[in-house]
């Protein structure tokens, strides 16, 4: 078995991860096949290669599609045959020899499945091994004196490193090809395996010249794994497409809905192109940056701040420069868009100052708080704060004791306004039910009466006593971000679970003595806080040679941009229970 495995005997672990099979076929062909049933390794080496041929092509044709398997199943196989080849000389007991190798597995598994960082990196070192192998034995051993450890060792070490940076770095569609080609040399090996040729493996490299047959295999890696990258990227894409917009067809039942539905935008590409207006790429689930940074690209208010900022040389975009600076180039571009959709080296930046570059799916209202945090956090003491000027706010919280009537006041900086769904409503009774924007307004504002286990410890009298807490707002933000707090944890299920419920909005509302007018909508689509998808509306300015300059709505999906209307946006809530409203962005007119 050893020496089928092509560089295995050489510390490689190119097909550590071309399927569960390689592991599986040792432990058959030593425990069950090769005593039990009696068969030659003549037979073994047939069925290994008939397992290396189906899983391989499952792999390259759909394992980025259950991404989470992968981690466990790299992390797996990657520990495993560590273990096998660096014990298999000390170790003389096969059951021990087992034991500790299958537990090495287990814990490799555990790690990858947990950080995905190391996930990422295992998959990049695996899949340069296999491109620097494969390079070699097409190309370097051409060169004279290439067919030397020496040069085979260099090719396999360079190639893994800069496997290694672009797993671990890259975007996601990395990945996909990287298990594709991977699952496609497991494809082409098995094949390899039952000619009994062995053009693919480390002896043959260094004795003989590929035959025709070994070039064949070559192409045949090409093919499938480039077969297997274009149908996860294209292929399955347009059937989940298809069958997501036949169930929102149904949902809907009307046309005019789905020529406008963001739903529909957020899974086909859109119809037209909006003129002067672009949308952001997807580096792989920040759909919640994206709609972040639409939303306030809308403010009048910070985007003209934003783009007052000098430029700066494209070459000094690093982690030094200061989020507002990065911002403000993101703005730019966004004002003055060269494509339909934009791809600015940016929205890395931002990722990784945040820290939300893990691949992950994160809320949306995190990141839209913590981005304009370190905006305003980033200005030195005794500066003038123009994000803060804009964002910030003080909330006054008043608790009056029922006892002897001493008032305590607690005021509180803040950027965002956190409205709760009322109380009684569930994540099965909140379905149906419509709830207004000023009435959670209201609520907010409305008495809280302490008592019982939230009675309130008086420092006046020294009593905990009943009392009642009133909050209000002791200044009022050029800019006003309303969060509403859609999910709750629910004690069955022990997860936080989305509270459906319509919210109706208004593009004017009045808190005080202060007029507010919509600018943007952050809306979350899904049933659940660990997923669905983010996308927004904005409302900018468009030149008409009737009007002049006016405002009107567009719906900002990733790469999509549509035009739309405040009635169709409103509709829309209607109609899909799925699409709520979850940030709005006021400005004080």
């Amino acid at each position: 078995m050893k020496g089928l495995i092509p560089l295995h005997s050489y510390g490689s672990i190119i097909l550590l991860a071309v399927s569960t099979s390689s592991v599986a076929g040792m432990w058959i062909e030593d425990r069950l096949i090769h005593p039990l049933l009696g068969k030659s390794r003549e037979e073994e080496r047939q069925l290994l290669a008939s397992g290396l041929i189906i899983m391989g092509l499952l792999l390259a044709l759909f394992g980025s599609r259950v991404f989470r398997f992968m981690q466990i199943l790299f992390g797996f196989i990657s520990a495993f045959h560590f273990g096998f080849y660096s014990l298999a000389t000390f170790v003389q007991d096969n059951p021990t020899l087992w034991g500790v190798c299958v537990a090495m597995g287990v814990v490799g598994g555990a790690i990858t499945f947990r950080f995905v960082k190391i996930a990422r990196t295992i998959i990049g070192l695996v899949a340069g091994a296999l491109f620097g192998f494969i390079g070699y034995i097409t190309v370097l051993r051409f060169i004279p004196d290439g067919s030397n450890d020496p040069v085979l060792y260099l090719t396999i070490t360079v190639s893994c490193i800069a496997g290694s940076v672009i797993g671990s770095r890259a975007a996601d569609k990395f990945l996909v090809i990287f298990i594709a080609f991977v699952g496609a040399f497991g494809f082409a090996f098995g094949i390899d395996l039952l000619t009994g040729e062995e053009q693919l493996t480390l002896n043959n490299v260094k004795n003989t010249q590929l035959t025709l047959l070994g070039w064949g295999l070559i192409a045949l890696w090409v093919f499938i794994g480039s077969l297997g990258t274009f149908l996860q990227f294209c292929g399955y894409k347009k059937i989940m497409q298809s069958r997501a917009v036949k169930k929102t067809q149904e949902l809907a039942n009307s046309s005019a809905l789905l020529s406008r539905s963001p739903l529909i935008s957020s899974l086909v590409p859109p119809t037209h192109t909006v003129k002067g207006r672009a949308g952001l790429s997807n580096l792989g689930n920040t759909c919640f940056m994206n709609a972040s940074l639409q939303s306030l690209y809308a403010l009048p208010n910070l985007r003209d701040v934003a783009i007052d900022i000098p430029s700066r040389p494209t070459s000094l975009y690093s982690m030094e420069l200061s989020m507002l600076d990065v911002f403000s180039s993101v703005t730019k571009q966004l004002c003055n868009p060269v494509s339909n959709a934009i791809n600015p080296s940016e929205l890395r930046v931002i990722l990784k100052k945040l820290e939300f570059n893990d691949g992950k799916q994160h809320d949306a209202s995190e990141f839209l708080r913590k981005l304009i945090n370190t905006m305003i956090d980033e200005v030195p003491k005794g500066e003038r704060n123009i994000v803060k000027e804009i964002f910030g706010f003080q909330t006054a919280g008043i608790v009056r004791c029922d006892e002897c009537q001493h008032q305590s006041v607690t005021k509180e900086d803040s950027i965002d306004l956190s409205l709760e769904i009322p109380s009684h409503l569930t994540s099965s009774t909140a379905i149906g039910a419509i709830v207004s924007l000023e009435q959670l307004i209201n609520n907010f504002f409305k008495p809280i009466h302490l008592q019982g286990e939230d009675a309130y410890q008086c420092d006046a009298c020294q009593k905990r006593t009943s009392a009642r807490r009133t909050s209000h707002l002791a200044s009022l933000p050029k800019c006003l971000i309303l969060t509403l707090n859609r999910f709750r944890f629910d004690s069955v299920t022990l997860k936080k679970s989305k509270l459906m419920v319509e919210i109706t909005i208004s593009e004017k509302l009045v808190i005080g003595l202060e007029n507010y007018i919509l600018d943007s909508i952050i809306v979350h689509s899904g049933s659940s806080s660990d997923g669905g998808h983010y996308y927004a509306y904005s409302r900018l300015p468009v030149h008409s040679l009737e009007y002049g300059e006016e405002r009107q709505w567009f719906c900002f999906d990733d790469r999509s941009v549509q035009s739309t209307t405040f009635e169709s946006i409103q509709n829309s809530f209607h109609l899909l229970p799925l699409a709520s409203v979850y940030t709005l962005l006021y400005s004080k007119q």
